[in-house]
């Protein structure tokens, strides 16, 4: 999942640690599947001192048949914006 999901590019060059996760294995995967990830960001705390936040993500991997085989939940420290110049 992290690699269909770094593979996106959305997490590139702004995940500073990956904190930790809770994983489960709820179907197998089988050669020759299409699997698909379904990213959602369900809480943020920002820190300023660290440069970004936290970002805590429920993720999905799912088949060609839309049943969800892979489901957890990432905590990720994610670098924040850049603050605009005035």
């Amino acid at each position: 999942a992290s690699g269909l999901v770094a593979r996106a590019g959305f997490i590139e060059g702004t995940v500073m640690a990956f904190l930790g996760l809770d994983w489960r294995f709820k179907a197998p995967v089988h050669i020759g599947d299409t699997i698909t990830i379904r990213a959602r960001v369900t809480r943020t705390r920002p820190m300023p001192s660290a440069g970004g936040g936290i970002v805590v993500m429920d993720v999905a991997v799912v088949n060609q048949h839309g049943a969800t085989v892979q489901q957890g939940e990432w905590s990720l420290m994610m670098r924040g914006r850049p603050e605009p110049e005035a």
